[in-house]
């Protein structure tokens, strides 16, 4: 039995505004073999970290009188496994004791 909730099936994207791109990656995910920037993590819990570095797309870095700020997106789409009662109230039960529930969470980040 689960003592606490676990994410699975995960892909994990990130995308940025021009003046900068991820660099190297840290955690236990791999990356999409098709789709630059996407990763897939097998399984996390709220406990998992990950972390990017940052390049600069060329010489000059960030200006400060640029019209628009750098931006940075994150989305991550996972199943997790729900209890029961939780369950009941998204849809009918059919039987099981614990059920699947596919979410997707997205973060604008502006700089």
């Amino acid at each position: 039995m689960l003592s606490r909730p676990y994410a699975f099936g995960c892909v994990l994207r990130l995308r940025t505004s021009s003046e900068f791109k991820p660099g190297h990656s840290y955690g236990h995910f791999f990356p999409d073999p098709q789709y630059e920037n996407v990763q897939h993590i097998i399984c996390c819990d709220s406990y998992a970290t990950y972390a990017y570095d940052f390049d600069f797309a060329n010489t000059t870095g960030f200006s400060r009188y640029a019209s628009e700020q750098p931006v940075l997106q994150i989305a991550f789409q996972y199943t997790v496994v729900v209890p029961p009662e939780e369950l009941s109230s998204l849809r009918p039960l059919s039987g099981s004791r614990y059920g699947l529930n596919d979410n997707i969470s997205w973060t604008l980040i502006i700089l």
